[in-house]
């Protein structure tokens, strides 16, 4: 199983200096799991969005947004349910709110694959 795809940023939710010196359980992680989908047929396949912080704690999300990048390979519905439409590759962003009275906003990614079998048809009998 593909280890979930780390977030592109990484928050801290005081006044810190950098992040290794940061209280961990001030600082979140936003993941996609799993982080890499193939189709090899049209399909469909459930994303689910974790969020944690340095201390590995999970916290719901708050607000969510699930965008496709090739919406001609791959959509996603606003539950992060992954439709194969096409061949191709396609990048599914997670944006999601972290639970806090400091707004901050962490976004992840899930690379999706769509390589879909050829139908072969023989000559008409």
């Amino acid at each position: 199983m593909p280890l979930p795809a780390v977030a592109a940023i990484v928050v801290c939710l005081s006044a810190c200096q950098s992040v290794t010196g940061a209280d961990p359980s001030r600082v979140f992680e936003l993941t996609i799991v799993p982080d890499q989908v193939s189709f090899n047929a049209l399909g469909t396949h459930q994303l689910i969005g974790k969020l944690k912080n340095g201390d590995g704690r999970e916290f719901p999300l708050g607000n969510r947004v699930w965008t496709s990048a090739n919406e001609e390979v791959a959509t996603v519905s606003e539950e992060g349910l992954v439709t194969a439409v096409a061949n191709g590759t396609a990048t599914i962003r997670l944006s999601a709110d972290v639970p806090s009275t400091v707004f901050a906003l962490l976004t992840a990614t899930s690379e999706i694959t769509v390589q879909l079998a050829t139908q072969m048809t023989g000559p008409a009998r």
